[in-house]
């Protein structure tokens, strides 16, 4: 038997998963705005690479890298020899959100994955700058210091460009999961309040918890989690 408080809630679960898996790749610097979400491979998407002499380099944006033969370990980027060495250069354990430039924010953003492994008097890590340029999905140019203990990597792309500013900003950049988890929020307060409305006036219910909607299903919820 179909029920629509089961399948509200089924779908409720399903758009915050997927909300809150998107929505955790943005950085704010006072008044600047970015968000890289877009640029965040999924499983099965395969990473952000770059062949560089000998070396394969491969990157995530906010989160891990595909595992393959040659790297196994979680990490966010990573560089392997022509003959299969891995060497893991970050990590989101370890990463930190920046500025290109401190002065010019509208030039973008960077990320910063570190590993805790030492290299020479630091640690190995991995600096990528996501330059502000219009129009282009993008993906990475160059890759300087490729074996260094710091390598830095150049992504040019239409998301390292600040969003606007303020609440028609915000309103502006919500992406399609937020659109849906408000309409469906929506729906979910409508629903509860007609349904309260109608046991009350139509099926002359007195006016308490117990004539919300389906009221036995949302109180064997708490048991369904435990």
């Amino acid at each position: 038997m179909f029920m629509w408080p089961t399948a509200l809630v089924a779908v409720f679960v399903l758009v915050y998963l997927g909300y809150t898996s998107a929505q955790d790749c943005t950085y704010t610097n006072g008044d600047s705005k970015f968000d890289l979400s877009p640029l965040k491979r999924r499983s099965g998407e395969g990473d952000w690479h770059m062949a560089v002499e000998m070396y394969n380099w491969h990157i995530n944006v906010c989160g891990n890298t595909e595992k393959n033969e040659f790297c196994t370990s979680e990490n966010s980027a990573y560089y392997y020899l022509w003959y299969g060495t891995c060497i893991i250069a970050g990590t989101t354990n370890n990463m930190k959100w920046g500025l290109i430039d401190s002065n010019t924010p509208a030039t973008g953003p960077s990320l910063t994955y570190s590993t805790s492994e030492s290299c020479m008097s630091s640690v190995r890590s991995v600096v990528i700058n996501f330059r502000c340029k219009s129009g282009v999905v993008g993906q990475p140019t160059q890759v300087n210091n490729p074996t260094g203990c710091l390598t830095t990597i150049e992504f040019d792309t239409m998301y390292g460009c600040p969003k606007a500013g303020g609440v028609k900003g915000d309103i502006e950049g919500l992406s399609g999961g937020s659109i849906l988890l408000i309409i469906l929020l929506v729906a979910v307060v409508v629903y509860l309040v007609g349904g309260f409305v109608v046991n009350w006036k139509v099926r002359h219910m007195d006016p308490n918890v117990q004539a919300l909607p389906n009221i036995s299903f949302w109180q064997e919820i708490p048991g369904l989690v435990k």
